[in-house]
């Protein structure tokens, strides 16, 4: 989910560190939703661990722009 806009995320001042993978396909198939699979990203798109310890604060960068996304998990 893109956080850009929430707050808290806000006042982490989140830095982009290592690349962790990219999205490899698009798909709103939750059969299909796998490692790399995004609903609204574009394929290619590069996506980076942040300086927290929050594994779910990840920065992606788009058209030149890094963007902040929470992970959302589903069971």
């Amino acid at each position: 989910m893109n956080a850009s806009n929430i707050e808290r995320v806000q006042e982490l001042e989140l830095i982009k560190g290592q690349e962790l993978g990219e999205i490899t396909r698009q798909t709103s198939n939750k059969w299909l939703f796998k490692d790399g699979a995004a609903t609204e990203l574009p394929v290619g798109t590069k996506i980076y661990e942040s300086n927290d310890d929050d594994t779910y604060n990840l920065i992606i960068e788009l058209e030149e722009e890094e963007i902040v996304y929470v992970v959302l998990l589903e069971g």
